[in-house]
């Protein structure tokens, strides 16, 4: 990213820019102020945290508890030691003072670590005992905690309200290393023994976004809280007005997401594009309509607290193909069983509780545990046991405007489902692969057609026509292996529809599958699946010429079926292009297969028939350059569609440096493509054909929003 950054300080000595150095700090506010100096801001280490994908709804990580006592990080204030007086170097110092202000708008900036190190032992090598990119941070062991502690001989204080700082540094000392949580950056110090007093430092935060929060009246929205990538944070005054500060991007990042949540009120979003020049100021309009709000109780079957479990607002259950995933809308029970759940749109949803899992790992002596439904069990030395508090799903559940809708939920003691997976003589099937998946049905009257949304955890399809229609949401809940013995155990389940896939990777056998409706606490331990012997499909991969294709992905399923997921990558063409599925149902199949660079094949096949090689078409590209139709500058962020006929690809907005794009296109046939990019009018360009746009480009110019 472009900045426009210089370097001055109130001395005798000009200052240079140098490197960077990594330390840990916190985060920085403060009041107005003037700046004089800047120094450049730089890059790697400790620059920048990595931002966690949001986890589809419904789906958590689960945790791992130990009997030995459990190793915690402490949580420190801005710096490692804020507000405590620097440490005073060993032999000869010199003061140094002065300020750090934001090059954004020179503004002091609270809490920004100042530093220098002191000759003194050696750091530690070790690679367990530094935390990785943060080159100077010792962890220590003190009453069971993890807890942070300053290096040998690092001199260090932290910038007052003010941006002020003082310190005594060694007359050796050449520079100053500066940090805060996501930005670090290196001063020069000049020579000598002198003190250096009223150094300005104009320290490279990152950029500033403003805007208003309003409601959907165009009212302004008091107080309503507003955030950049969950990172840094404001809240809008009584104008609704607000200005997030130090808003650094990652590395190559031309595009960040602003989110504004009120009470009462469904959040809002808005995508902004990463300003050249770090004092500039991007504005945006953030309007909230108002929301529901979900509240209740969650009890075992007894009518006692279930204690933090979770408790989320799963999928909005639609009447035409406007069924989705619900994101961000999640609780977790109090110790009373309590939960509220703020924010949520109007509509109709499944309401999902409990699922959470622990895995108990009894290290030194057998442990007794208690599960999420209160039965008491031991856990011998030396082993692991999985504990899952059943989920119950709860749908038809009807969000309003303005109300709030009362939900209790009973979560049940948990069905066991368990059998083995066998061959056709009744032999068991180690190592067998056995999925398990949570089904749900809603009604969609006003469906006319077919969609589907898929995911890596679950799958949305639509089917309607003619005032009858359904959805179809298979969600993956857990997949092993089996046993030497064939067999396979899933505990801790809710009730109702539950569908399971049993296959032998790579093996003869052909996979077989049963669904089954379960009680909140059936306990079913022979649910045995049989895989039958399967025919072997064989073929080859092409280009045009006859030449073999290496490496193409072939996907298979039965038919019909417009639709592919990663459980259905069946084998990959190999140097002679050839490719084998074995374990292959007679039926008819579906067959995909994709390489980049050439074109797909969506067909069907007869397994013990198959054509005797596909050939792939090369794929032509559509090539493309995005500017601002005032500037002539990248626009460097921003969504694509491409539209043929009645179907259409499309790609949300995202970072494009350089503002160029090149999609590889299924074939040569004339479309029209769309650019869409936050603060600017969608553009589009009719009757492309995407072979020509090889050689030219195509040029979208594209206007701001008024």
């Amino acid at each position: 990213m472009k900045r426009n950054v210089v370097l001055a300080v109130v001395s005798v000595v000009a200052l240079a820019v140098v490197g960077v150095v990594a330390l840990l700090s916190g985060g920085s506010g403060g009041a107005g102020g003037s700046a004089e100096a800047v120094a450049k801001r730089g890059s790697g280490a400790g620059a920048l945290p990595t931002f966690s994908a949001d986890m589809p709804a419904g789906e958590r990580a689960p945790q791992t508890l130990q009997a030995t006592p459990v190793v915690e990080m402490e949580a420190s204030k801005p710096g490692l030691a804020s507000g405590a007086p620097a440490a005073r170097p060993a032999g000869p110092v010199r003061p140094v003072s002065g300020r750090v202000v934001r090059a954004s708008d020179g503004t002091p900036i609270e809490g920004v670590r100042v530093a220098v190190h002191d000759a003194g032992p050696a750091l530690p090598t070790d690679s367990a005992a530094t935390q990785p990119g943060v080159p100077w941070l010792v962890l220590g062991q003190i009453d069971d905690k993890v807890a942070a502690k300053e290096p040998p001989g690092l001199v260090a204080t932290d910038t007052d309200a003010d941006g002020s700082f003082a310190l005594d540094v060694p007359q050796a000392a050449e520079r100053l290393a500066l940090s805060t949580d996501r930005a670090t950056q290196e001063v020069e110090l000049p020579a000598g023994t002198e003190a250096v007093t009223s150094l300005e430092i104009v320290f490279d935060s990152g950029f500033r976004i403003g805007g208003r929060v309003l409601d959907e009246t165009g009212l302004p929205l008091s107080g309503a809280h507003v955030d950049v990538e969950r990172h840094v944070e404001a809240a809008a005054d009584v104008s609704g007005r607000f200005v997030v500060k130090d808003v650094l991007p990652h590395d190559g990042q031309t595009m960040v997401k602003v989110r504004a949540t009120a009470p009462g009120h469904v959040q809002a979003t808005s995508e902004v594009l990463v300003p050249r020049d770090v004092t500039a100021q991007p504005e945006v309009e953030l309007r909230l309509t108002g929301s529901g709000r979900l509240k209740g109780r969650v009890t075992h079957v007894d009518g006692s607290a279930v204690p933090q479990v979770s408790v989320r607002v799963g999928f909005r259950m639609g009447r035409s193909t406007d069924s989705q995933a619900a994101h961000d809308l999640e609780a977790s029970t109090d110790d009373d069983g309590a939960w509220e759940i703020d924010h949520v749109p109007a509509g109709t949803y499944l309401v999902q509780a409990g699922g959470d899992s622990a895995t108990i790992e009894a290290q030194v002596g057998s442990v007794l545990v208690t599960d999420g439904t209160g039965n008491r069990s031991s856990i011998p030395a030396g082993s692991t046991k999985v504990l899952r508090v059943a989920e119950t799903w709860v749908p038809d559940v009807v969000v309003t405007t303005g109300t709030t809708t009362q939900v209790d939920i009973v979560l049940p003691s948990g069905a066991l489902l368990a059998g083995h997976v066998l061959d056709p003589s009744g032999a068991p099937l180690s190592g067998a692969r056995v999925v398990l998946e949570r089904l749900a049905r809603w009604p969609a009257p006003e469906a006319d057609g077919n969609s589907i949304t898929t995911s890596d955890g679950y799958s949305l399809m639509t089917k309607g026509g003619g005032g009858t229609g359904e959805t179809v949401l298979r969600r993956e809940v857990e997949r092993r292996n089996a046993d030497e013995h064939g067999r396979f155990e899933f505990g801790g389940l809710g009730a109702g529809e539950w569908h399971v896939l049993a296959s032998l990777p790579g093996g003869d056998h052909a996979p077989a599958d049963r669904t089954i409706v379960l009680r909140g606490d059936e306990q079913l331990a022979s649910f045995d699946l049989l895989l039958s012997a399967g025919v072997v499909l064989r073929s080859r991969v092409t280009d045009p010429a006859g030449q073999p294709l290496a490496g193409a992905v072939i996907m298979l399923k039965d038919a019909p079926s417009n639709s592919f997921r990663r459980d259905d990558v069946a084998a990959r063409s190999g140097d002679d292009g050839s490719f084998e599925v074995h374990g292959v149902t007679p039926a008819r199949k579906a067959i995909a297969i994709s390489l980049p660079g050439y074109t797909w094949v969506f067909t069907e096949v007869d397994p013990a028939a198959p054509p005797p090689a596909y050939v792939l078409q090369p794929a032509p590209k559509l090539r493309g350059e995005v500017v601002d139709a005032l500037t002539g500058e990248p626009v460097e962020a921003f969504g694509l569609k491409v539209a043929r006929g009645d179907g259409y690809s499309a790609s949300d907005t995202q970072s494009r440096p350089g503002g160029t794009f090149t999609e590889e296109q299924g074939d040569d046939l004339p479309c029209d493509v769309t650019v869409s990019a936050p603060g600017y009018e969608p553009l589009t360009i009719k009757d492309v054909l995407p072979s020509t746009t090889t050689r030219t480009p195509l040029r979208f110019r594209l206007v701001k929003e008024n």
